[in-house]
């Protein structure tokens, strides 16, 4: 995902190509990095929801096992839920890309919302969820651990039994 002119792109198109296999050119200069931010608000958001959903499940009575191959393979499978739910199911928090790091994602977005004009009633909530997780001194955790507070507010873990 790069922006800028479209000469500019296409003479370090080669070296693009070097450090990446799918190039492509988005508009004008920032193009590059509003798709790279727009991507990884849809990942943060569908984190958010697996945060609060999964606990809510085991709550209720599901097996966290077997409620994760659902999430993994059913009509709401994600790369998110591939990735994190194996994850908290082990009570691993330190594999990916720190929480406290990827906020300033959704701060982006949050901004280019509020400069615009645009309604992100989802976003704004899967942020309230970040902040929550983020206060409770979970910044230096991967994603995942956004569950953590939602744990600990319904009194559940969300892991696989023995």
């Amino acid at each position: 995902m790069c922006g800028g002119a479209a000469g500019a792109v296409a003479r370090v198109r080669p070296l693009l190509e070097r450090i990446g296999t799918t190039i492509l050119h988005m508009g004008p200069a920032g193009s590059g990095q509003l798709t790279k931010t727009i991507n990884n608000v849809l990942y943060d958001i569908n984190i958010a929801a697996l945060a609060e959903v999964l606990p809510m499940a085991v709550a209720m009575g599901l097996d966290p096992d077997q409620v994760a191959q659902v999430v993994t393979t059913g009509t709401s499978q994600s790369y998110a839920a591939q990735y994190f739910v194996p994850r908290i199911l082990r009570g691993q928090f330190d594999e990916g890309y720190p929480m406290g790091a990827a906020y300033k994602d959704l701060v982006a977005a949050a901004a280019v919302a509020a400069e615009n004009g645009f309604p992100m009633p989802v976003t704004a909530a899967a942020t309230a969820t970040y902040q929550t997780a983020l206060r409770q001194g979970h910044g230096d955790r991967d994603k995942g651990a956004m569950v953590l507070p939602f744990e600990d507010l319904l009194g559940v873990r969300v892991r696989s039994r023995p």
